[in-house]
Parts: structure tokens; C-alpha cells; sequence
């Protein structure tokens, strides 16, 4: 972005009429409608993008596969699973999917019952992944051993994810002193409500209550990370989110979600971090995706974290449109369009 046209014309004229040097320039911006972008006829590289214009049309999530059969769109990108057969049994239409590198993360405090690691394993035991791929993605994903996903750097493919056990579950609890079970307290975003009362159904039936808020992600952010730099932190036990990064490398996801000083991490574990720290500082490339692949193991046996699944997002389009793939971020990739053609 141009630095002086930004002091020139200040943030908020730069919001409605920004410039960059992507394959599309911005056109204008109907606000609850829709983004209309045109073709850089600059761009650098020759014969993209294809088509003359991107229009991004915005409405709510249940219409957008209406919307798709009724011709107001030609792609619809993220839509629900349980669309995909209704969609490929009509001729004029297809689906593409892949894995890609997000995630539901939930970040837990070593406070109180959840310092004693065979709590932490209970608790992994205890949630049906299966169920709960199912509620929030309907049944596409991969359920994780770990921080590691699919197609990231330092990934351990040594370790399994945990098994639904909930019998081993109030085995570990009784053995930890917690035969009656406890309460806890979480903080969700409101895109990860369902997975998160997947996972309250199913601590329930171990003895555990969980006290669960519900929030939008500006709200989270302001109780979780603002709450702790601001030094006034969460003081509840879980705090789940959609993160959706789209980096390689683990150790972006392990120092933000548990490193001790990042404002999103509840955890604080000495071990962790010296062993976090080891794999940042270390030069040569294959003993640092190794360090990596031994943090993930220390994550996975000391249930640092409750882990998930990494989803698979699914795009829908016209039989005619031709697009390169899904980016391995998921998002709107503005890659993938300005490389779309016309079969």
C-alpha cells in the first residue's frame, strides 16, 4: 500500500478507496451488498487476471447455495458439507475440496484441576471427535493428535489422536482425586458454538460442568488477549476459537496458543517454553522441523491443549468454471480467482 497516499488521505478514505498491486483494483464497495473489483490492466504478469471484474456479493450464509442454483453467483466458496450431494446431482454444477490450515483451538489454563496432566488426558478422552466433526463440519475433517495439521512443518507423525474413552476418562479423573467431577469455566466464539456444546454434552457425562459464554470473536479478543496485556486476564479455565492462519510452521501456532508471554496462551509451562524457544533458535533446517516434531509429542503427552479437528473446506461452482484449487488457507484467495477460467 502507497505510504503517501495513506498520509495523504488519512485510514479512513484509504478504507473506502484503497490502492495496491494485486491482479484486481477496487471499483467500489455497496455496503451489506456487495465488492465490486476490475482487472488490472498493469498487473505484471501477462494474461491475469481472466475475467474483466470480481464481484464478491454478500448475504446471509443459508442462501448462498440458492443463490448458486438461481444464477445470482457462479462460485460459492465454504459451503456446509451436507450441501455437496444436492449440489453434484445437478448437472450444471461441481464441487472441489481439501484439507487446509485452520482449526478450532482450545486454550487451557494449568490452574486448579487442570494442572494435573491425567485431568488434561481425561478430558481428551472424553470428547467424540466423530460427533463433533460432524455438528460443525459435517462430517469432513481430520480429527489432531496434536498442534501439528496436515501439511505443516514439525507435524510428528509418531503420535495418534487421542480415542473416545470416555470409561478411561473417569478412570484418570478418579485417579487425579476428581471421582465427582468439577466445574469449569469457558469462553467460545460464536462460529465455534457448536463444537463447543458438542464438547460441554460430552465433559458432562465424566461429572464436569462446563460454564459456557458465548461471544462475537471482537469480544473474545477483548477478554482474552486485550484481558491479559491490559494485565486484567480471563479468569475462566477454557477459551475456544477458529484460528485460521494459514502458516506452515508449527511453531507459529505453539508459540501463540501456549508460550507463557503470548496474549493469546493461557498455559504456563516452564518445559514448554524452553523447549519452544530450542526449536526457534535452532539454524539448521532438518533439526528444526525435529525440534518441532518432539514439541508437538510434549504437547500431545502433556494435553497442553484440548485438541480438534482441522477442517476441509468445500467450493461450489459452475460446471464451466475452471479454478486452480482451494488455497491452503481456506479464505477468499485472491490468487485462485485471478488464475479462474471459462472451460
Amino acid at each position: 500500500a502507497p505510504v503517501q497516499y495513506i498520509k495523504r488521505v488519512g485510514f479512513e478514505e484509504f478504507y473506502k478507496n484503497p490502492i495496491g498491486t494485486g491482479p484486481y483494483t477496487f471499483f467500489k464497495w455497496e455496503k451489506s451488498n456487495q465488492i465490486v473489483l476490475k482487472k488490472n490492466q498493469k498487473y505484471w504478469k501477462k494474461n491475469i487476471p481472466v475475467f474483466e471484474e470480481l464481484i464478491f456479493k454478500i448475504f446471509p450464509e443459508d442462501n448462498w447455495v440458492e443463490a448458486l442454483k438461481n444464477n445470482e453467483v457462479d462460485v460459492v466458496t465454504n459451503i456446509h458439507p451436507n450441501s455437496i450431494t444436492g449440489i453434484e446431482s445437478d448437472g450444471r454444477f461441481k464441487t472441489m475440496s481439501r484439507s487446509v490450515l485452520q482449526g478450532y483451538w482450545i486454550m487451557l489454563r494449568l490452574k486448579g484441576p487442570l494442572a494435573d496432566v491425567n485431568v488434561r488426558r481425561a478430558l481428551n478422552y472424553a470428547v467424540d471427535k466423530t460427533k463433533m466433526i460432524s455438528l460443525q463440519n459435517g462430517g469432513l475433517g481430520i480429527a489432531l493428535a496434536s498442534l501439528g495439521k496436515k501439511g505443516v512443518i514439525g507435524k510428528s507423525h509418531r503420535i495418534k489422536p487421542y480415542p473416545y474413552k470416555p470409561a478411561r476418562a473417569k478412570e484418570l479423573l478418579a485417579a487425579a482425586g476428581y471421582a465427582k467431577g468439577f466445574k469449569l469455566k469457558a469462553i467460545t466464539i460464536n462460529q465455534a458454538e457448536k463444537i463447543s456444546l458438542s464438547i460441554k454434552e460430552d465433559l458432562s457425562k465424566i461429572g464436569i460442568e462446563l460454564d459456557l459464554e458465548i461471544v462475537s470473536r471482537p469480544e473474545w479478543a477483548k477478554k482474552v488477549i486485550v484481558g491479559k496485556i491490559n494485565n486484567t486476564p480471563y479468569d475462566g479455565d477454557m477459551a475456544i476459537n477458529l484460528v485460521d492462519n494459514p502458516i506452515v510452521n508449527l511453531a507459529f501456532h505453539a508459540g501463540l496458543f501456549l508460550a507463557s508471554k503470548s496474549p493469546w496462551s493461557l498455559a504456563d509451562d516452564p518445559v514448554f517454553d524452553k523447549k519452544f524457544e530450542l526449536s526457534l533458535f535452532t539454524a539448521s533446517f532438518p533439526k528444526h522441523v525435529k525440534a518441532l516434531s518432539q514439541l508437538d509429542e510434549y504437547i500431545h503427552t502433556q494435553a497442553l491443549m484440548l485438541f480438534t479437528f482441522q477442517p476441509v473446506r468445500v467450493f461450489a461452482m459452475k460446471k464451466e468454471i475452471q479454478l486452480p484449487g482451494i488455497g491452503v488457507n481456506g479464505h477468499i484467495d485472491y490468487d485462485v480467482f485471478s488464475r479462474a477460467r471459462l472451460e
